[in-house]
C-alpha cells in the first residue's frame, strides 16, 4: 500500500477540523463511503472501522495547503473483517468500543448494518471534530449506556 501523506482521519481533523467546510468534510465521507461500498461489494465485512483505520492521500503536497481535497481515502486494517456469509459469532468481541453497533453485544456478529453504523460514528467524528464519549470510560458503563440508546 502506498504511504498516506496525511495521516489517519483522527490524526487530521485533530489538526485541521477548524479549516474544514461542510463541503469538504462532506466530499471526505463520501469517499470513505465509497470504500465502504467497495468492502461490502467484495462481500466482507470490516468489523472494525474507525478513525484510526482510515487514511488519507493527496496526490501532490500543493494540495494539502490549499485546502481539504482528499484525492485518496483508504480504509485499512482488515485484520478482524469476515466474509459476510460467515455465520460465526465472536466469543471475545474487538474494536474501538465508541463505533462497534450496539447489537453486536448482544448478538456478538458484525454485520454489513454494524459496519454501516460504525461508518454513523465516524459521521459524527467528522462534523464535531470530537472523539465519540471522549469524557467517558471505555468500560461495561458504557457499553450498558450504549446498549440502553446513548
Amino acid at each position: 500500500m502506498q504511504h498516506a501523506n496525511n495521516g489517519n482521519l483522527l490524526s487530521y481533523l485533530d489538526r485541521n477540523v477548524n479549516k474544514l467546510t461542510w463541503r469538504m468534510k462532506l466530499q471526505c465521507l463520501e469517499k470513505i463511503s465509497l470504500q465502504m461500498y467497495h468492502i461490502h461489494d467484495a462481500g466482507i465485512v470490516h468489523c472494525n472501522l474507525h478513525g484510526g483505520n482510515i487514511f488519507l492521500h493527496y496526490d501532490n503536497e500543493s494540495e494539502i495547503e490549499k485546502d481539504f481535497r482528499v484525492s485518496h481515502s483508504h480504509i485499512c486494517d482488515l485484520g478482524l473483517s469476515r466474509s459476510m456469509n460467515s455465520r460465526k459469532s465472536n466469543s471475545t468481541i474487538r474494536g474501538v468500543l465508541p463505533f462497534i453497533a450496539p447489537e453486536v453485544f448482544q448478538t456478538r456478529k458484525f454485520t454489513k448494518k454494524s459496519d454501516i453504523y460504525s461508518f454513523g460514528i465516524i459521521v459524527y467524528l467528522m462534523a464535531t471534530g470530537e472523539p465519540p464519549f471522549r469524557d467517558r470510560q471505555f468500560d461495561r458503563d458504557l457499553v450498558c449506556d450504549i446498549m440502553g440508546g446513548l
